[in-house]
């Protein structure tokens, strides 16, 4: 095979997969049904997200608005842990990469 071939890989849910569900559940425990209003905002809102993604929301003023959707139930650094831990390597197609990487230029 070329050594040109190339493969592409996502991060999301290719590389690292994320389940927001623990999080949600650990919402509803801090306050009855937070995890579910949070959830409904930020899936109605989805924008907001792929703004900070795209580094036109500065991390500062999306965590101020993810407090407040939260009912400041929990300090930033709560927040972010708690988020943080949605994600888990897919370690399958993480042990893929050396192998591909003999006969692939792999992108992400």
């Amino acid at each position: 095979m070329a050594k040109n071939s190339v493969i592409v890989f996502d991060l999301g849910k290719v590389l690292i997969d994320y389940n927001y569900s623990p999080a949600i559940v650990k919402l509803n425990r801090i306050q009855p049904g937070l995890g579910d209003s949070f959830s409904k905002l930020y899936t109605e809102d989805y924008e907001l997200h792929r703004k900070y993604e795209r580094g036109e929301i500065h991390t500062e003023a999306f965590l101020d608005i993810m407090l407040e959707r939260a009912n400041h139930k929990l300090t930033g650094k709560q927040f972010c842990k708690l988020f943080s831990d949605v994600f888990t390597i897919n370690q399958q197609v993480i042990d893929l990469l050396p192998i591909l990487k003999k006969n692939y230029n792999l992108v992400l």
